[in-house]
């Protein structure tokens, strides 16, 4: 046996220390693999390895292999100090380590800082977490620390601004900033309009007037890469709120400014529309003219996202006194006629895959034109009337893609529930997320509805049977459907699974 692998005596083991000899002799370190030092009183066999300096080692210092593992020596015990120069030499290889971390790494990793919860695979459209102004305000933080970080955290923080007023007293002067930058390429979301209600006084004017002047055109011609576009303003009129609102002039000019930048810029790679208006929105008014209504189908076969919000109150039931009457307010300004616009634009998005329609009234939405949806993907329908058919039709165009359907408040104008959910009579069977609320029929009674809204958001307002057996046999595909492609499944709360909001 090798006598280096012999145990050692304890004996033997306290003379090899030589506290009181001053023979040199040549000593052995013990390799240090993260685990505790071997005690000299162990009868086993440690790991020993000679010292890397193979030079004697003078008496009672240790070399400088041990000194820089064993704050005390085995030979003095006293404590090593701390040795500047290899301090600063450490400090110097983790600054080199920093720097030679690759910018994809640091992506992922400023990525994972804002990963969202993969249980929201349960919504029906993503949430996107640079949205979140707590989330720019980090990075607009985090960027302050190294050239570095700011080049590859600029993107981030410059993807989407805003021009709304209501936000900032001169909303057009960052987006101004922007498109003069050298950031502009990566903006891919501008916002415009008003946030919030109207309100008289010169900067409200003055916005106005500079979007209707061609600031809009001017602007969004400078970002080439601009991938959604949002146009937002509050309503006209509303039962219950007789002043703050716009002027429909105003409107008029705002609603006009967007059509006319997006007829006269080239947009190429605008992918997304973002539209809240009210029914009184003059932008219907331009199908009625030939040229603009080519320009529409032009630009719209180029969008896969459209987001659209009718955001007119005058329809909702209440139990107080508005202060203008609903009756008033229909009078002034039908829906019907915005609706058959509404349905126009739609269809001139031949290649739409996400498709949110929400209105603030009833409106009547049979028009749509099924046809136009055959890459359908996601369809979210709220408080609008509809033909059991074109319901019917939506899913069959869109068999082959439709995945994620929400349904709220949605009144059936011929047809049942049964006819919409049943496996053999649409094409819902490949579904993976449904959410629904407050579904029913244009003529159940108002009893039966405020009966259901009293107990919970139910996904039906309705006592029909067969309509909610028929929805049963829906829920039990979607889980089914879940299950085989890897999705979030609540085995705690089997009803969490189809999101149905009670």
């Amino acid at each position: 046996m090798d006598p280096r692998h012999q145990p050692i005596t304890p004996s033997k083991a306290l003379s090899s220390l030589n506290l009181g000899s001053s023979t040199p002799k040549r000593r052995r370190n013990f390799i240090c693999d993260g685990s505790s030092p071997p005690s000299v009183f162990d009868n086993g066999s440690p790991t020993e390895a000679y010292s890397v300096d193979d030079s004697p080692t003078p008496q009672n210092r240790p070399s400088a292999f041990m000194r820089g593992l064993n704050p005390v020596t085995d030979d003095s015990f006293t404590i090593a100090r701390p040795n500047k120069r290899r301090k600063s030499a450490n400090q110097g290889a983790v600054v080199r380590s920093f720097y030679a971390v690759p910018n994809e790494i640091w992506d992922k990793i400023f990525d994972y800082i804002v990963a969202v919860d993969p249980q929201e695979d349960r919504l029906l459209l993503p949430v996107d977490a640079y949205d979140n102004p707590e989330t720019k305000e980090l990075f607009s933080s985090l960027r302050l620390v190294t050239p570095r970080w700011s080049t590859i955290l600029a993107p981030r923080i410059f993807k989407r601004i805003s021009g709304l007023l209501g936000r900032a007293e001169d909303p057009l002067k960052p987006v101004f900033k922007a498109s003069v930058s050298q950031w502009a390429s990566d903006v891919h979301d501008v916002s415009f309009g008003i946030v919030g209600a109207w309100h008289e006084g010169d900067m409200y004017d003055a916005y106005i007037t500079n979007v209707s002047t061609g600031a809009v055109s001017v602007l969004l011609s400078r970002f080439e890469n601009m991938k959604t576009l949002r146009l937002q303003s509050p309503t006209v009129v509303a039962p219950f709120c007789a002043e703050d609102q716009i002027p429909a002039a105003s409107l008029a000019k705002l609603t006009g400014s967007i059509i006319h930048a997006m007829r006269y810029v080239s947009l190429p790679k605008l992918k997304c529309l973002y539209i809240s208006l009210p029914v009184t929105a003059e932008f219907g008014r331009f199908f009625d003219v030939e040229s603009y209504t080519d320009n529409f189908t032009t630009i719209l076969s180029h969008i896969e996202e459209m987001h659209l919000i009718i955001n007119d109150d005058s329809g909702i039931e209440a139990f107080r006194k508005p202060a203008t009457p609903r009756s008033n307010i229909k009078a002034r300004y039908p829906l019907q006629p915005f609706a058959e616009y509404l349905t126009q634009f739609i269809g001139c998005a031949e290649n739409v895959k996400i498709l949110t329609v929400e209105t603030r009234a009833p409106l009547n939405l049979t028009g749509l034109e099924a046809s136009k949806m055959t890459k359908l993907e996601c369809l979210k329908l709220e408080r609008v009337e509809l033909e059991w058919e074109t319901l019917r039709d939506i899913f069959y165009e869109s068999r082959a893609t439709l995945r994620r359907l929400e349904l709220n408040e949605i009144k059936l104008l011929t047809g049942t529930w049964q006819d919409v959910f049943e496996l053999e009579n649409t094409s819902l069977i490949d579904l993976e997320f449904i959410a629904l609320r407050g579904n029913s029929y244009a003529l159940t009674s108002a009893n039966v509805r405020f009966n259901f809204q009293l107990q919970s958001w139910s996904p039906l307002h309705t006592l029909v049977t067969t309509d909610w057996r028929a929805l049963r046999n829906l829920e039990t595909r979607v889980v089914m459907n879940r299950n085989e492609a890897g999705l979030f499944v609540d085995l705690d709360d089997p009803l969490r699974n189809w999101h149905f909001l009670h």
